[in-house]
This record gives C-alpha cells, sequence and structure tokens, in this order.
C-alpha cells in the first residue's frame, strides 16, 4: 500500500536483471511510494489540466497543454519526471510552468 521505497530498482527483487528502474513514471511511483502516492500524482496531473482548461484561448497555454498531454503519453515508457534524465524533468516541468504562469 506504501511501496518498497524512493529509488528502488527491480534488481533490488529479481534476480539476473540489468534494468535501473520501471521504463513507466506511474509503475515507478507506484512500487516506490505505493497506490496513495500514485493516486496523489495522478490528481496533482488531473489539478493541472483543469488549470489549464481555464485559459486555452492563449497560445502559450495551448502550447504548454498539448506539450503536457505528450509528456503523459511519454512518461508511459519513461521517468524522466522525478529521477533518471533531471534535466529533461526540469524541462518538462518548466514548461508546464510557463502555460501556468500565462493563465494566473
Amino acid at each position: 500500500m506504501f511501496g518498497h521505497q524512493i529509488g528502488v530498482i527491480p534488481s533490488d527483487y529479481i534476480k539476473d536483471t540489468f534494468l535501473v528502474h520501471a521504463h513507466n513514471q506511474y509503475l515507478q511511483i507506484f512500487l516506490e511510494s505505493g497506490i496513495v502516492v500514485l493516486i496523489c500524482f495522478l490528481l496533482l496531473l488531473f489539478g493541472i489540466w483543469k488549470v489549464y482548461q481555464k485559459g486555452l484561448d492563449h497560445t502559450i497555454v495551448r502550447w504548454s497543454a498539448c506539450f503536457f498531454l505528450g509528456i503523459l503519453v511519454y512518461q508511459s515508457v519513461e521517468i524522466s519526471f522525478f529521477m533518471n534524465m533531471e534535466p529533461i524533468g526540469l524541462l518538462h516541468w518548466m514548461i508546464i510552468g510557463l502555460g501556468m504562469n500565462a493563465i494566473y
């Protein structure tokens, strides 16, 4: 229910594997922190989308919302939001933040 630990890797639990991570952001969050944190993360993403819906008349917000949807799909095959590739994750969060900033 609360996961194994932050930074867990599959080779800790599966012998003879080279996997460094789950290659899926949502699965990695579930393994590390459990269903409670996964639901909170999904609610955060849903909240970001609801904020984007308020400002879709702005060009910057539309571009940021399109990028956000692409990120959600991309995170199903990579984990760059929080770990593994921190500079790319920071770029993702910056573009999301630019769109949110344009709304407010």
